[in-house]
């Protein structure tokens, strides 16, 4: 798995463009892989809140997965698969390979509200 054309990031609304970074390839792969270890979910869940924290992305050529408070979600090729994320290793994942430059920004207190972060 290649890392070109990807990018992780967390959703803070904010009124500034959310933080995002280029991962490195075992990071996309290690998402992938936990994905899909995720026990299934229905097709009904709650939105995430639409002001403050609203969970971690991961964005590639055709995918997008995101996780927020125990529930992930993955679009690919236009179909929508849930997953429970309960123990939230998978938003943990994508939050901690964050570069050191978002824990000294405004966005450090948001998410360590959520329990990440040093």
């Amino acid at each position: 798995m290649s890392e070109a054309g990807w990018e992780l990031g967390v959703m803070v609304f904010s009124g500034r463009p959310d933080p995002s970074w280029r991962p490195a390839a075992e990071i996309v792969a290690r998402i992938e892989q936990l994905f899909d270890s995720l026990p299934r979910l229905g097709t009904s869940v709650s939105e995430p809140p639409p002001l403050g924290y609203r969970g971690a992305f991961a964005r590639g050529p055709g995918i997008t997965v995101t996780a927020c408070r125990g529930v992930a979600e993955r679009i690919l090729a236009g179909h929508r698969e849930l997953r429970a994320d309960l123990s939230r290793d998978l938003e943990r994942l994508m939050v901690s390979s964050a570069p050191d430059a978002i824990w000294s920004e405004r966005w450090a207190e948001v998410l360590r509200d959520e329990g990440f972060g040093p």
